[in-house]
């Protein structure tokens, strides 16, 4: 081959390429590399299909290989394992998504939490088994009791939110709380055990109490709590005023951390009288909390707070600690040996160790169990009389007494009464109270409990005396034993070791011949 040179006008041509050799294209070894070339050019061609088919068979394997990988991830994110309900990531996201549709449509929409009543006894008594059985059952019949399109979800612990859409009032909402309730009525059978589920709900209205999640949740929360104080399984609607109660019972919580070190906490005595008023047998002690800015807190307040908040074990304790000190104080100065009521919460009578440490703390502090009386009210009592009869067999065979208190405002029966053994029967104030306010029907009702009392070899004490009408009535009933305002208020330790002072000398107690004020009004 050669190149063609240009030639410019009036110049001579001249080549500009390299005359090659000439080649013999049949020459034998260029023609074998020839064919050697292009097999192994086809033979990486034919891999490389090979090997970009296998990357697009494996490239589609793994993509649903993560997409199988990212739902399982996505679902263990968003469900909670134990029920099968979604979390509570996910609730946040449906109720967002709920509050938007409402925004949209003007309709209304509820935020329910419930909290399953009594489920820490159940989980310290009979077992986290038992307990994930009882929040598996209680998911299973709260679906049943919602529409399809309803969210139902578990915060965690025994915690559920049920978020209801599409309402044009409050009423909507509380059918779906009151078949909640409903739902719940039968019993449930657990590794032989028989138990209930109920459940106590807060209910949060959109856009009335809330137009966001956060809020929503915080108003039904505080609203759950407002239900558990109205007593087991029912439900209220959030109210401007409970935010104000919520940050107060807050407050408490917090304060509660700090009161036993503190020493905010303390314990005042009132005394109990027999033969009319004629004689001091004993006394209750009665915890006091003085919050350093809340000043004096009643117990009927913050002993829930306690109750909810698990303080109230600890608190018991020290109760029965400082009674204990106290009575050994009075024992090393001569006083009278008087015995003393200590009163039990509900969450101190379902405790495991109750009667243990009960005895532990006498014994350390040497006091005879026999003057000391735990005071169970009758509510707390019935919210599981199996176990409550269980522990008073077990503090009375240790000595202790037992006084069944507020008697009249729960629903035991004589079968109960029976079955508890109780030593005293402590008839509630508001029936010492219609001694005066109903007459004839008030004074039947006092005899009624007097004369069956008696009956079953118990002990009457009324509280809340206040009045001589009460006291003569209650003198002509034959009750027992009473306390109150009328024969002597509360009073703090040192108060009261003047008054046991006052008890030994000549006819400290008596009272005059004529129906007056007793000795001590």
């Amino acid at each position: 081959m050669r190149s063609v040179a240009r030639r410019q006008p009036g110049r001579p041509c001249r080549p500009h390429a390299v005359f090659l050799p000439a080649v013999n294209l049949m020459s034998g070894t260029y023609f074998l590399e020839a064919i050697l070339l292009a097999l192994a050019v086809a033979v990486l061609c034919a891999y490389t299909v090979v090997l970009a088919r296998r990357f697009a068979i494996s490239r589609r394997s793994m993509d649903g290989s993560l997409r199988a990988l990212n739902s399982a991830l996505l679902r263990v994110a968003t469900t909670d394992t134990l029920t099968d309900l979604p979390n509570r990531a996910a609730l946040v996201e449906a109720a967002e998504a709920a509050i938007g549709r409402a925004r949209h449509t003007g309709n209304e929409m509820a935020v329910l939490l419930m909290d399953l009543d009594g489920f820490k006894h159940i989980n310290d008594t009979l077992g986290h088994s038992i307990g994930d059985g009882m929040l598996q059952a209680f998911a299973r019949r709260l679906r049943a009791c919602v529409r399809g399109e309803d969210t139902v979800a578990r915060l965690g612990g025994d915690e559920f939110v049920v978020v209801v859409e599409g309402l044009y009032s409050r009423e909507g909402a509380a059918r779906v709380a009151q078949a909640v309730n409903a739902a719940m009525r039968d019993d449930l059978m657990f590794q032989g055990t028989t138990l209930r589920l109920t459940a106590s709900i807060g209910i949060a209205m959109y856009p009335h109490d809330g137009d966001d999640v956060e809020t929503l949740m915080k108003h039904a929360d505080i609203a759950m709590y407002g239900a558990k104080e109205l007593g087991r399984n029912g439900f209220r609607f959030y109210e401007p005023h409970m935010g104000e109660c919520y940050r107060r019972a807050l407050m408490m919580q917090q304060g509660l951390n700090e009161a036993l070190e503190r020493e905010q906490l303390s314990v005042d005595y009132q005394p109990q009288f027999a033969e009319g008023g004629r004689r001091v047998t004993g006394a209750e002690a009665l915890l006091r909390w003085h919050h350093p800015k809340l000043g004096a807190v009643p117990p009927a307040e913050f002993i829930p707070v306690a109750e909810r908040a698990g303080q109230i074990i600890e608190i018991g304790f020290w109760v029965m600690r400082t009674v204990c000190r106290h009575m050994r104080r009075w024992d090393a100065r001569g006083l009278p040996a008087l015995t003393v009521s200590i009163n039990l919460s509900p969450k101190q009578l379902t405790h495991p160790d109750v009667v243990d440490s009960m005895v532990r703390i006498a014994r350390e502090e040497d006091i005879a169990p026999d003057r000391l009386v735990f005071e169970i009210t009758e509510s707390a009592a019935m919210q599981d009389a199996a176990l409550s009869s269980r522990v008073i067999r077990a503090f009375r065979a240790q000595g202790f007494g037992i006084a069944i208190d507020d008697f009249g405002t729960g629903y035991s029966s004589l079968a109960y009464l029976q079955q508890f053994r109780a030593q005293q029967l402590k008839i509630d104030r508001f029936f010492t109270h219609g001694l005066d306010t109903h007459g004839e029907e008030g004074r039947a009702i006092v005899a009624a409990i007097v004369a069956m009392a008696h009956t079953l070899n118990m002990d009457v004490v009324a509280e809340g005396v206040e009045t001589m009408t009460q006291l003569h009535a209650l003198r002509s009933l034959a009750c027992d034993q009473m306390q109150g305002y009328l024969l002597k208020r509360p009073m703090p330790p040192a108060a009261f070791e003047y008054f046991l002072e006052d008890l030994q000398r000549p006819a400290a107690t008596a009272v005059p011949p004529l129906d007056g004020l007793p000795a001590y009004p």
